[in-house]
């Protein structure tokens, strides 16, 4: 299931004060393929040669999610939670079952399957 550029929703998005959120990530490529699953695509691509830089992902051509390389940041220690956390809305308790079949077609089954998400300056999930 693709978000629908064309909702509804798509609306509430652009009229939200909230334009996007910006993570730091250890892996780019492990983030971006997590983030694709669930339905967003890449809107921007600012990674230069080594991969470094910035990925912008949304629904349609907004950005809602930032990704950021942080080259040499470390593995969040196990048991913790991290400060940081966004969370992907639906619209309403019907939309709920199809977002959860896209994400277990997925293989996206456990909320502890994150992507390396940076909560300080040196720490990732």
């Amino acid at each position: 299931m693709a978000i629908d550029p064309h909702t509804e929703q798509q609306e509430t998005v652009k009229n939200w004060p909230l334009r996007r959120v910006g993570l730091r990530v250890q892996n780019m490529q492990r983030s971006l393929d997590y983030y694709q699953r669930l339905g967003l695509t890449v809107v921007r691509d600012e990674r230069d040669v080594d991969g470094n830089g910035s990925v912008g992902l949304g629904a349609g051509t907004n950005e809602l999610l930032q990704l950021r390389t942080l080259p040499g940041g470390r593995p969040r220690p196990r048991h913790t939670a991290g400060l940081f956390h966004f969370a992907l809305l639906v619209p309403d308790e019907p939309s709920w079952d199809p977002f959860y079949s896209t994400c277990w077609n997925a293989t996206i089954t456990s909320r502890w399957e994150v992507p390396q998400t940076i909560w300080s300056a040196r720490h990732s999930i």
